[in-house]
């Protein structure tokens, strides 16, 4: 399938999925960003955590 040219009607739907995930994906994005940006910015240095926590806030990195 070719999302940047669709040539059938299955292609066109799929890439306006595409698009309508994204733009979702980015929304929700922008509206939690603040919110993790004051959760880890109240977080101590990472090694002074428990193991748990460090690999936790890695996975987010």
């Amino acid at each position: 399938m070719a999302v940047k040219s669709p040539t059938t009607y299955g292609d066109y739907y799929w890439a306006m999925q595409v698009e309508a995930q994204k733009f979702f994906d980015e929304s929700i994005e922008q509206t939690l960003s603040p919110y993790f940006r004051g959760i880890f910015a109240d977080i101590p240095e990472l090694s002074e955590l428990p193991a748990g926590m460090q690999n936790f806030i890695r996975a987010f990195a």
